[in-house]
């Protein structure tokens, strides 16, 4: 019984944790999906609603609230792992941010795209290489959800490698000429 109620304890204690610590992925996530169903729309165009303005106002106040988290931890408190773990998630929702912008500005087309490159770019200078490089490589993949998605128009499908091949340009120079120096 006595096990039991530590076992209890241990779960009240972790639960909420863990939900704090995976809140930065899961709305990720659903963004992923929500920019693969198009629901964020080109805003020359008509059509953008209300319901949009709140999923991009969720997802700034996600962020700003793990920027704020993130500026009053001490570094004692922090393991290397929950370290990763937490550069992990915020630069995720960076790139998440990123990738709304870019579609509610025009998609794959978006004039603004220059603003993605510096983003990988800082990503890949600033953080060890094992969050860095798959952070690249989740922005391929965000890259090929703009692209293929149903809602966009299939020309959007050509600029895909041209992008991917930017992001691994610009990641794979910050890695070989400024990772070494920072």
């Amino acid at each position: 019984m006595r096990r039991l109620g530590r076992i209890r304890a241990r779960t009240v204690f972790e639960l909420p944790r863990l939900l704090r610590g995976g809140i930065g992925f899961a709305v990720s996530a659903a963004f992923v999906v929500l920019l693969w169903r198009g629901w964020f729309p080109d805003l020359r165009l008509p059509g953008a609603g209300y319901g949009r303005a709140v999923a991009a106002a969720i997802l700034t106040a996600v962020l700003a609230g793990k920027i704020a988290a993130r500026v009053r931890t001490t570094e004692r408190r922090r393991t290397p792992s929950r370290e990763a773990f937490s550069d992990a998630e915020l630069a995720l929702l960076l790139l998440t941010a990123v990738y709304v912008v870019l579609a509610i500005s025009g998609g794959v087309a978006s004039p603004v795209y220059p603003l993605l490159y510096a983003v990988v770019s800082f990503l890949v200078t600033f953080h060890r290489l094992a969050v860095g490089l798959p952070l690249a490589v989740a922005a391929i993949g965000f890259e090929a959800v703009l692209s293929f998605s149903p809602a966009m128009p299939p020309e959007s499908a050509a600029a895909f490698p041209e992008h991917a091949g930017f992001i691994i340009i610009f990641g794979m120079l910050n890695v070989v000429f400024l990772h070494a120096e920072v």
